[in-house]
């Protein structure tokens, strides 16, 4: 879809709603471009905008989407599009979270050779873009992700399969931090495996970190979402930190069925929402884990 004479700037974070302002004027072209959610969209219609002095006039590019700086929905959100998105060098624009990019941002566009296509929106000026192509998202967060979107993820890189024993560490985590997992590494170190920081890492990195182990355990978060970028057979340990596994992981392993993944429950303490601590069972963690090596 080409739609004409758009006008946008960066989503803007309103705390009388907790949620974010969309940027993208005009009712219309709002339903038409925005980032689609099961049921709705995401960001609220601005039906008071501020008046903005007028930004980059563009000729022609494509909707890259939303520009998050939030790691998991990144992954599964901002990357949607790409990979409908064809190279013939037109920009692509990005709407950005109040004026954010990452420095991780720019080095994975940079990684994947896009860094001289990417354009990203302001939030002080308003951007209009004359010929804006709308391509559908080949995920929709919580809902679905595509054969085409791990596809895609999968071509980006190009990796050496391995035997590494990998544990993906969320200690230096700011968020939904596992009370005793300092305890629970020094014992997983005694089984052979390797703690790592995915966080101190470009996606690059360690999409070739976890294509270098044949076996990799984690709490789970958003770091194992960088898992989509993996083409070699490997099994992933799920340690699951909260009642239920969010849908995104179910969805995520359905289109990877060469990734053989576990699931353990192994929390004597679960957290109830996102940013919660929780406290991991130790003994019935690591017991489960030296089932899983004997049995593999």
């Amino acid at each position: 879809m080409i739609i004409e004479d758009v006008n946008l700037s960066s989503y803007i974070l309103d705390k009388t709603i907790n949620g974010w302002l969309s940027g993208i004027c005009g009712k219309g072209h709002y339903e038409q471009i925005s980032l689609r959610r099961p049921s709705t969209f995401f960001g609220k219609y601005n039906d008071n905008p501020l008046v903005l002095a007028d930004g980059d006039c563009i000729e022609e590019a494509y909707f890259g989407g939303v520009l998050f700086p939030y790691y998991g929905h990144f992954i599964i959100e901002t990357l949607s599009i790409l990979p409908n998105i064809p190279n013939d060098n037109k920009p692509i624009l990005f709407i950005r979270l109040n004026d954010t990019v990452c420095n991780w941002h720019s080095t994975f566009f940079d990684d994947i050779g896009l860094s001289n296509r990417v354009i990203f929106s302001n939030k002080t000026k308003s951007t209009h873009v004359k010929k804006l192509h709308v391509l559908d998202q080949t995920t929709v967060v919580n809902a679905n992700i595509t054969y085409k979107f791990v596809n895609y993820l999968q071509s980006l890189f190009s990796n050496e399969k391995g035997t590494r024993r990998i544990y993906v560490s969320r200690d230096k985590c700011q968020n939904a931090k596992i009370k005793n997992e300092a305890a629970f590494q020094k014992k997983i170190l005694k089984l052979g495996f390797e703690i790592v920081h995915p966080e101190s890492l470009t996606i690059k990195e360690q999409v070739s970190l976890y294509e270098s182990a044949s076996i990799i355990i984690g709490i789970e978060g958003s770091a194992l979402h960088t898992l989509m970028f993996c083409s070699f057979p490997k099994t992933v340990v799920v340690l699951r930190r909260r009642n239920e596994l969010v849908q995104n992981f179910r969805l995520q392993s359905a289109v990877q069925p060469h990734i053989k993944w576990i699931e353990i429950g192994c929390m004597n303490t679960y957290a109830q929402s996102f940013n919660d601590v929780s406290e991991m069972d130790i003994d019935s963690a690591i017991d489960s884990i030296k089932n899983l090596l004997n049995n593999n």
